[in-house]
């Protein structure tokens, strides 16, 4: 028991770097929070999205870290969250493998700086991002809406994938996004959790948006005119998936951002994946 206590302590007083390794996939949207040089370790591309990063990053101010009245109001937004996710104490600090102490003196305001690392960790658990946890004023952006301008361009990509080469599963997003609130909060935490998917970060995301632009603009080609009765309905079609996928954009992109890490998974584990979705209880009819 000690030795356990003294490991928790040494976490809380800055080693998390292997849990934050552990749930990365929980934070990454957010790590333009964290500290540069211990995202570089954990993020593979990091360095290749830091103009990204550095642009979300104004949000956050480096003197917020340690401003007395934000350090208090991080604790406030932190007990509510936890209570509002129904979680103790306890509970998280059984989830970071973190000294109970410590979080307790960061709830209620008693910690001189803010810990970056744990904040991040604290947004993964949570499900918020920085901003609304050290108590922002209200125009500072949500990563998530960052690149709410190219959610036309999110739709498209999808459909590129898989109108042509994996229909079923196109309809199965379809079909899945009618699910409850909770059933698609339920949904975005498997599919981070699926060992075939790579959750996309937002930056990752705007990188393969780019890429296709790029590539739409190096092969522009002429449009085909001569359209017969199943092009035409397979053109409508086409269009009711762009509707349906860019109205989900608006109601709850973290799952359009789920969508598009399966979308950009290797196409042969599309139909496993598939096979899980029916397994876990997100789809009622066999893939």
């Amino acid at each position: 028991m000690r030795a356990t206590g003294r490991k928790n302590r040494r976490r809380a007083s800055g080693d998390l770097f292997p849990i934050l390794e552990q749930r990365k996939n929980e934070f990454q949207s957010w790590c333009y929070a964290g500290r540069p040089e211990v995202m570089r370790r954990i993020i593979p591309d990091f360095d290749t999205q830091m103009e990204i990063f550095e642009k979300l990053s104004f949000c956050i101010p480096e003197e917020k870290f340690r401003d007395p009245v934000t350090i208090k109001e991080y604790g406030k937004n932190l007990r509510k969250a936890r209570e509002d996710k129904g979680f103790t104490r306890k509970d998280v600090v059984s989830k970071l493998k973190i000294c109970g102490q410590n979080l307790a003196e960061i709830e209620d305001g008693k910690r001189k700086e803010i810990d970056r690392d744990l904040l991040l960790l604290l947004c993964g658990i949570y499900h918020k991002c920085p901003e609304v946890l050290l108590g922002m004023e209200p125009f500072a952006k949500d990563p998530l809406d960052f690149f709410a301008e190219n959610e036309s361009e999110k739709a498209n990509l999808i459909l590129e994938r898989l109108y042509g080469d994996a229909p079923t599963l196109l309809h199965t997003f379809l079909v899945m996004s009618e699910l409850s609130p909770q059933r698609r909060t339920q949904l975005v935490k498997f599919i981070r959790s699926n060992l075939d998917i790579k959750f996309l970060s937002n930056g990752q995301i705007a990188q393969r948006i780019q890429k296709r632009l790029e590539d739409k603009r190096d092969n522009s080609g002429c449009l085909q005119t001569n359209f017969t009765y199943h092009d035409y309905m397979r053109y409508l079609d086409r269009g009711t998936c762009f509707a349906a996928l860019c109205e989900l954009e608006k109601k709850d992109p973290e799952l359009m951002n789920a969508y598009m890490s399966i979308a950009c998974t290797k196409r042969k584990h599309y139909s496993r994946i598939l096979v899980q979705l029916v397994s876990n209880g997100f789809l009622d009819f066999p893939p």
